[in-house]
């Protein structure tokens, strides 16, 4: 029973989310044109991706419709055990269809949407919007901004202003700050200006600076076309990195040696923190997670590159303390500028990343298991050698080990000399 029992309430926790989106459906509709009323075979006339949808959604209503007479059956005073027994049984297979058909959904609607962005359904509308802020808060921030820019084709912020807001937080994160500046501003004047918003507007005048350095940058790299180039193979997919040579030769020599070594190989993303990023590269073998060296920082007042989403930069504590550890960073984060040398950036797989299991040591989930980079491998490399210029580490016990046994290694030669020595011959006289 009480597996039923469990059942039961979740079942009861979806018809629960699906009554809150009946209402927030009806917010937008009051706001966006009425839907007009559906011609009998109407759905025929749907283009390709709408229709997928909405045959989903139909399934999805008729398994609630049921799910919601079961509960009513189910808490009825006549109700015996063994009729409750079988309404368990019955809202255990409504259980399983509407957790396959839920989340698919999001995936229907988006493709509707971005077939066809339409303001004619304000329940559909609503959905959509339910949509972008689940991509914002999984950090698919590139989805998010397809759906939002058919809303803002649409002129759909003009009637929910809170949009403004939230395409202002996708632009900022998408590296596009000029437009960032306008959505902020359009959500101050709107009074939607969120606490998390204001705080990227307070830090527009610097990353606006940041990035006219970083697109100079970027488009003599895609003039250039050489730059060396990674694969992760990672167990959600693949990402692939270019590497920023020109600027930071020793840190990509490093990585790529590391690398072709197969020293990343099966490692795991041991920290993946939403909006900020993944953290890879700890060696079990060494006790600092190194492979046993490290390298010198490569800063240069002209030549540095700053963190944005998509970056790659060498973790450290100390100066001169980098070996093999690297972070992906999924947002612009200045606070980390000039304190890890940036040596590259995604050019495909963001979507990946996003997918990576969550690994955030201040909120730790024991029965999560995390990602693994399963191949790492070198696709494009410049004509050299990639040899780093290394730091030798130096163990501060076994440097004291070695002089202790030094030590009694000169004592012992010393005792045998000692011994070995014949005494003075006595002359006679």
């Amino acid at each position: 029973m009480k597996r039923f029992s469990r059942i039961f309430f979740a079942v009861v926790f979806i018809l629960s989310f699906s009554a809150t989106s009946f209402v927030l459906a009806q917010a937008v509709e009051k706001k966006a044109a009425p839907a007009p009323k559906a011609a009998e075979g109407a759905d025929a006339g749907l283009k390709p991706a709408m229709a997928k949808y909405r045959q989903a959604q139909a399934d999805l209503k008729s398994a609630l419709r049921e799910a919601a007479e079961l509960q009513r059956k189910y808490l009825g005073i006549k109700t015996t055990d063994e009729e409750k027994e079988e309404i368990g049984e019955k809202l255990e297979k409504i259980s399983k269809v509407v957790s396959k058909i839920h989340p698919k959904l999001f995936d229907l609607a988006e493709k509707a949407w971005l077939e066809e962005p339409s303001r004619e359904d304000g329940e559909f509308l609503n959905f959509i919007i339910q949509v972008l802020e689940t991509r914002m808060t999984v950090g698919e921030y590139e989805r998010a901004n397809a759906i939002m820019q058919g809303l803002i084709s649409l002129k759909i912020p003009e009637i929910l202003p809170d949009l403004y807001d939230a395409a202002g937080e996708i632009a900022f994160m998408l590296n596009d700050f000029e437009q960032a500046a306008r959505f902020f501003e359009l959500a101050e004047q709107n009074k939607v200006l969120s606490e998390r918003c204001a705080g990227f507007k307070k830090d527009l005048s610097y990353y606006r600076s940041s990035w006219a350095k970083e697109s100079v940058f970027r488009q003599q790299d895609s003039e250039k076309k050489d730059l060396p180039r990674v694969t992760l193979d990672t167990t959600k997919g693949k990402i692939v990195l270019e590497l920023y040579e020109d600027q930071t030769p020793n840190t990509v020599a490093n990585f790529v040696y590391l690398v072709e070594k197969g020293f990343y190989d099966g490692m795991f993303f041991e920290q993946v923190i939403p909006g900020e990023g993944a953290v890879a590269g700890r060696s079990l073998e060494n006790p600092d997670g190194g492979p046993g060296w490290t390298i010198r920082d490569e800063f240069d007042a002209t030549n540095s590159r700053n963190h944005y989403r998509g970056t790659i930069s060498m973790m450290r504590g100390e100066p001169n303390s980098a070996g093999s550890m690297f972070f992906i960073s999924f947002s612009p984060i200045k606070d980390l500028d000039g304190k890890y040398v940036v040596f590259g950036r995604v050019i495909e797989g963001m979507d990946v990343l996003t997918k990576l299991q969550i690994m955030d040591p201040t909120n730790p989930d024991p029965m999560a298991e995390p990602d693994q980079i399963e191949k790492a491998s070198a696709m494009t490399k410049r004509d050299h050698k990639y040899r780093p210029k290394v730091i030798k580490k130096v163990d501060p016990e076994e440097e004291r080990a070695k002089a202790e046994a030094a030590k009694a290694l000169a004592e012992k030669k010393a005792g045998k000399n000692k011994k070995s020595k014949k005494p003075a011959a006595r002359t006679a006289y």
